[in-house]
């Protein structure tokens, strides 16, 4: 139980299926204590001085989710369940820990740029395109790739916000032309996030297992999170997916309104760009409206 709480544990545990019902029982035990008692100051110890499960459990999640470790499917139920409460236990009162509007599906960013849209977040995983002819054909038989000029083009300076930032996703062999790509949608960059995969990959040189994500910025935005960790260990998604942890962690860090390009799926709060987006009943097709406000 001490472990099923942080996104890497849940997600590599060959258990996973009786690792989730332990944390739905968790969960609704917890409603059921907020239900009697209006509040989830859930005690570590009861009135005879022995230990509280639910208490100890709470406990650990919010210093998980302190440390952008806790699954976002948890952080999103102790929120609904607890409130203000939980969010001012985790530092978060305030501020939401994630967008809370759905998501939307934009078919052209010209249509964002048309409407006046702007971004304080853009999060990137461009179909980077291979020189070597065995990499882009097996890449290609998952997605379409794109030249580096054509990458270039996309009008990212023209919808990011006037202070801004930008998570771009590289792969090794794309490093230098991925920081002139930022220059180029007119970020300054700033650090990086390293992927740890748990198994080995190709490479003409040390094995691949590792991709990264460049941090970039554009005047003076505020960096929300200060206990976020430069690196993290994911298993591996359908070709080329990135880890939905990592989007948890934009969110803690970093103010909306939320942009992604080239994404795969619509993400609650997020505006998303791209030709593989699998849909839900909780998306929404962009409209060319007026660019909401940034307060």
């Amino acid at each position: 139980m001490a472990d099923m709480i942080t996104s890497e544990t849940v997600q590599s545990d060959r258990s996973g299926f009786r690792l989730r019902d332990a944390v739905e029982e968790k969960l609704e035990e917890l409603a059921a204590f907020k239900a009697e008692h209006g509040h989830v100051t859930v005690p570590v110890r009861n009135p005879d001085k022995s230990l509280n499960p639910l208490g100890q459990w709470l406990n650990r999640c919010c210093s998980e989710w302190r440390k952008g470790k806790l699954r976002p499917a948890i952080a999103r139920r102790l929120e609904e369940i607890g409130g203000e409460e939980i969010l001012r236990r985790v530092g978060l009162s305030g501020k939401r820990a994630g967008p809370s509007r759905p998501g939307e599906i934009c078919g052209s960013l010209e249509d964002l740029v048309a409407a006046g849209r702007t971004f304080r977040c853009i999060y990137a995983d461009p179909p980077w395109r291979y020189e070597n002819r065995a990499t882009r054909a097996a890449a290609e038989r998952h997605y379409p790739t794109m030249s580096d000029e054509e990458i270039a083009r996309l009008p990212v300076a023209r919808l990011a916000a006037q202070d801004a930032w930008l998570h771009l996703w590289t792969t090794n062999g794309h490093l230098e032309v991925a920081l002139s790509i930022m220059r180029a949608w007119g970020f300054e960059f700033k650090s990086q996030f390293v992927w740890v995969k748990p198994q080995i990959g190709l490479g003409n040189y040390w094995r691949i297992a590792h991709e990264i994500l460049l941090l970039g910025r554009r005047g003076t935005p505020q960096w929300r999170a200060r206990d976020l960790r430069s690196w993290g260990e994911f298993p591996r998604r359908k070709h080329s997916a990135k880890p939905e942890e990592v989007r948890a962690m934009i969110e803690r860090a970093c103010d909306g309104p939320y942009l992604e390009l080239f994404g795969r799926r619509v993400a609650p709060g997020w505006t998303v760009w791209g030709n593989q987006i699998e849909t839900d009943l909780f998306s929404e097709p962009v409209s060319a409206r007026s660019q909401p406000s940034l307060e």
